[in-house]
């Protein structure tokens, strides 16, 4: 049995071949669960701090991100089945083996997982009423004020933005 795309469809084995599209799909619905555990971090957090609003803005941006999540997420699909064709000839060349697993899709789901529980991490924080920015720029934004005086640093600012 062969473990991606391409040589289950070359052998006509489509019963693998469907395990294997309903692996990718609980990636994506795992991406889906680690969304809306921000989203409702995010609700949260915003109601403790009394700047919760009922507006649609706050949606239509976890709706933006879903959907650029789900793109990620289809370009990656798209490697591993491009790359899995180079197993039917992993004999010539081993390394061609690696492909056997979807690396290019389990890769994305990690950067999104830990993504997204970096913004969970941040939303319990604001939730507690701990500070975002740590205190240590806090402290350094505060020695380069007090060397430099906050009119050359706005000017700095204003030439970093150009």
């Amino acid at each position: 049995m062969h473990l991606l795309f391409i040589p289950s469809l070359l052998d006509g084995d489509y019963r693998t071949f469907f395990i294997k599209l309903s692996l990718i799909a609980v990636f994506w619905v795992l991406v889906f669960v680690a969304s809306f555990i921000d989203l409702r971090t995010g609700i949260a957090a915003s109601k403790a701090k009394g700047e919760f609003k009922t507006t649609s803005s706050g949606l239509r941006q976890t709706l933006r991100k879903d959907m650029e999540y789900m793109a990620m997420m289809f370009i990656a699909f798209l490697l591993d089945f491009s790359l899995s064709y180079l197993t039917s000839i992993s004999d010539l060349v081993g390394l061609f083996g690696l492909f056997k697993v979807p690396l290019c899709s389990l890769g994305m789901l990690i950067f999104i997982l830990v993504t997204e529980y970096i913004s969970v991490k941040e939303n319990i924080e604001k939730k507690k009423g701990s500070p975002i920015i740590p205190k240590k720029t806090v402290d350094l934004v505060s020695d380069l004020i007090g060397a430099y005086g906050e009119e050359k640093l706005t000017e700095a600012l204003k030439f970093l933005k150009k």
